[in-house]
């Protein structure tokens, strides 16, 4: 891959980012994007990323991606249109202890945060946990 292709991690600070609503916003190929450059073989995404406090004062961070992208068939090794489409909300832990507290809440995902965090990186862990085991084309769909 083409070295000057590649995000720059854009790294903030993840306390900072929440408590003033910040924002980040990128629309990409994802050959650009380090680790989901060898998972996609082609396509775009747009994904942003929202600091948030809510009510109780708890901080999270909204991160949306979506894009249209190709993939290789584990059946049949051809390319295949996949649709990317996720949206979660990571609340902010300091610590296991407040990761293992946020983690029991319902509908709630935590992660913890230090003193940086790649954005860049962010979204690809999100992306990467977002994707099928094995991605295929519906039985009987892949090209003869």
């Amino acid at each position: 891959m083409n070295e000057s292709l590649k995000l720059s991690p854009t790294e903030v600070d993840p306390w900072r980012f929440c408590k003033d609503g910040q924002s980040w916003e990128i629309r990409s190929e994802v050959a650009a994007f380090p680790r989901l450059a060898s998972e996609f073989t082609q396509g775009t995404l747009f994904c942003r990323v929202i600091g948030r406090v809510n009510t109780r004062g708890s901080l999270s961070l909204q991160v949306k991606v979506s894009g249209e992208v190709g993939m290789t068939c584990q059946r049949c090794l051809s390319d295949m249109p996949y649709k990317v489409d996720m949206a979660r909300t990571l609340y902010l832990a300091r610590n296991e202890a407040e990761m293992e507290r946020l983690d029991a809440l319902p509908d709630s995902d935590a992660i913890q945060a230090g003193e940086v965090l790649s954005l860049v990186e962010l979204v690809e862990d999100e992306v990467l946990l977002s994707l099928p085991v094995a991605v295929m084309h519906a039985p009987g769909k892949c090209p003869a």
